[in-house]
């Protein structure tokens, strides 16, 4: 049977979180408003003025760009929790992941506003040893794998630091 280096180690995520649902609100939101808009100046009879064919074309035009970015954030945001690694994807257009090792972790903190705290969504942030600060957003359930990771870093006095 084969050995494995250290460094070709297959790696199975111990927890995980992706994008929440959310990050499509802006362009429904978007989409609503200025449908809404448009509606009510076509049913004044301004719908056909300069007004009216400018927010018909924020709403043909916006509402699509948004959803697809959103789609594009959407698969490429998430966070793994590995046996020593945490796994960051931070979305489109920040395409390359960063793999961050548990001992080089001093902070995880949860941020998420009260709409945030509602649907239970929000972003995690890694403070490191060297005071870089990592950030991912718009995750589903933050607080859950915030907790896990804080429960995997080594102690400041088993890593000898």
């Amino acid at each position: 049977m084969a050995q494995i280096d250290a460094e070709d180690e297959i790696v199975v995520p111990r927890a995980e979180a992706h994008a929440h649902w959310s990050i499509f609100l802006p362009a429904i939101i978007v989409a609503f408003l200025y449908a809404l808009i448009w509606g009510f100046l076509k049913i004044t009879g301004f719908g056909d003025g300069a007004l009216g064919r400018l927010i018909f074309l924020v709403l043909v035009i916006a509402p699509p760009l948004l959803i697809a970015q959103a789609f594009l954030r959407y698969y490429s945001i998430g966070i793994a929790l590995t046996q020593k690694h945490v796994l960051l994807a931070r979305g489109w257009p920040r395409t390359v992941g960063r793999q961050i090792a548990l001992r080089d972790i001093v902070v995880v903190e949860v941020n998420s506003g009260i709409l945030g705290r509602w649907m239970g969504a929000g972003g995690i942030h890694l403070l490191l040893r060297n005071g870089q600060r990592l950030g991912i957003s718009d995750l589903a359930d933050p607080e859950n794998i915030a907790d896990l990771i804080r429960q995997n870093i080594p102690s400041l006095g088993q890593n000898g630091s």
